[in-house]
């Protein structure tokens, strides 16, 4: 089984020792992390930039939130309680996948937007918190999107494998209302398409 940096492993334990979480979820965390190298990289790399400092789960009696939820001003990735098995220490498909899309998130939260007079802006934990939102607001597009996220997209001759969902990002100015429009990065075997939700105020 492939061992987390340092800085991952580190959240990892920071999960491990909170109360209520149980060795059998710590287990399936780190079988799916290792079951998945790139996911497991992503994760690396924001716990080494200091953007990704633990796990928790949600809380009993707390609101489901299937997509997961990061909270920047903590660094903390929330994982359901639905995403882990009841027993045993294999890998999970749907914690794979929320696992995948908040690295995303916690992506998204740390880039730049350009406005309609071309100033940059950083984002803002409302816009983290507005994507969040509209995601777990809709079981079905939590479900769609961690499908996207952990299903390998067509490739043609040439281009290297990736999945059907990799990022969250902005359209160019002007493209949409507001601030800004968020897109998420959609590949498949025809150039990238882009699907726009308004995430600015």
């Amino acid at each position: 089984m492939s061992t987390p940096n340092p800085a991952l492993d580190a959240a990892i334990e920071q999960f491990s020792k909170q109360p209520g979480v149980t060795a059998v979820e710590v287990s399936q965390l780190r079988a799916t992390l290792a079951s998945d190298p790139t996911l497991m990289g992503s994760l690396e790399k924001l716990a080494s930039a200091g953007a990704l400092n633990g796990f928790a789960t949600t809380p009993p009696g707390a609101p489901n939130q299937p997509a997961g939820h990061f909270d920047p001003a903590t660094r903390t990735m929330t994982l359901p309680a639905s995403a882990f098995a009841s027993s045993g220490s294999t890998a999970s498909a749907d914690l794979r996948g929320v696992l995948r899309v908040q690295s995303m998130v916690v992506d998204f939260g740390a880039k730049s937007f350009r406005d309609s007079a071309g100033a940059l802006h950083p984002v803002t934990a409302d816009m983290v918190s507005n994507l969040q939102d509209t995601m777990n607001g809709s079981p079905t597009l939590a479900e769609q999107l961690k499908r996207a996220a952990t299903t390998p997209a067509q490739t043609q001759p040439g281009q290297p494998p990736h999945h059907i969902l990799e990022s969250f990002g902005f359209t160019a100015p002007g493209a949409g209302v507001g601030v800004g429009r968020l897109s998420a990065l959609v590949s498949d075997s025809s150039p990238t398409t882009r699907t726009t939700t308004p995430v600015g105020p």
